[in-house]
């Protein structure tokens, strides 16, 4: 289903009731279009912990270690990491199994675009003669509301070239994330999940992450470091992606993709800053 609204202003949704974006990795056939009413429960993600006699879970060196890494991906090299930042990698795609998420088969997710089609409506006579026909503002279709094939900017999640669908929970939060000015128009269309789809969900430590600062000979214990860590990497998702970004600030999170794809993965969850 999809449906044209016209933007009359910035959506506005609480901070406090915005829900997670989610990015499922290239491969669409887990997918299909229908109209399907939202219910009033949200996806709930379901996050599985270590369980007790299990091998010790591997351990960040520094609450700082994603900006050292995101540096290293940015200034430094790309596709083949030193050992720390290996070691780093290794450490993330381990702990991300606290945070296995599941969005459940049936389970319906937004996007939008900023974009709107057009039909051609016809005025009939009395006799039911055409009298006249102009053209109309209409939703974008459905195959425009999938990624293209063989195109695909620039992304947090992906590389260019290679397409990814971004999602919603919310329907507001997904307008919103276009970032509609007064006056345009929006697509927005609902994807229903044919099977599980496994995600990592990178929110669940945001909430628990406060601006902190550490001496670098103080680290903080383990448990806390990792919050931390995780708490920076959902901020480094979760940022907005704007047309005058340096692409370069793209790389760690597509890096980070990767592994998690690698991984399994079907997705990732993060927060939304505009929604």
């Amino acid at each position: 289903m999809t449906e044209g609204v016209k933007a009359e202003g910035a959506p506005k949704v609480p901070v406090k009731s915005a829900f997670v974006p989610t990015a499922l990795m290239p491969g669409h056939r887990d997918i299909q279009w229908g109209r399907v009413f939202l219910g009033t429960q949200r996806t709930v993600l379901f996050v599985s912990r270590n369980k007790q006699g299990c091998e010790p879970m591997a351990e960040f060196e520094s609450w700082k270690q994603y900006w050292e890494f995101s540096h290293f991906i940015m200034r430094k090299a790309r596709h083949i990491l030193d050992a720390k930042n290996q070691r780093f990698l290794e450490t993330v795609v381990e702990t991300s199994a606290k945070r296995k998420g599941v969005i459940e088969k049936g389970a319906v997710l937004w996007r939008a675009q900023l974009d709107h089609g057009w039909r051609t409506e016809v005025v009939l006579d009395e006799n039911q003669q055409e009298v006249e026909s102009f053209d109309q503002e209409s939703p974008c279709s459905p195959q425009r509301m999938t990624p293209l094939p063989d195109r695909a900017n620039e992304g947090r999640v992906n590389p260019k070239g290679i397409p990814c669908l971004y999602f919603s929970t919310d329907r507001d939060t997904a307008m919103t994330e276009t970032r509609p000015w007064i006056g345009s128009y929006v697509s927005v269309a609902q994807f229903v999940m044919l099977r599980d789809l496994s995600v990592v969900d990178c929110s669940a430590d945001s909430a628990r992450r406060r601006v902190v600062a550490f001496d670098d000979e103080r680290e903080p214990e383990p448990g806390r470091r990792e919050e931390l860590v995780w708490g920076y990497i959902n901020r480094a998702f979760s940022e907005p992606v704007t047309r005058i970004d340096d692409v370069a600030e793209y790389a760690p999170t597509q890096v980070l993709a990767e592994a998690f794809r690698n991984a399994g993965y079907d997705g990732i969850a993060y927060g939304s800053k505009l929604g």
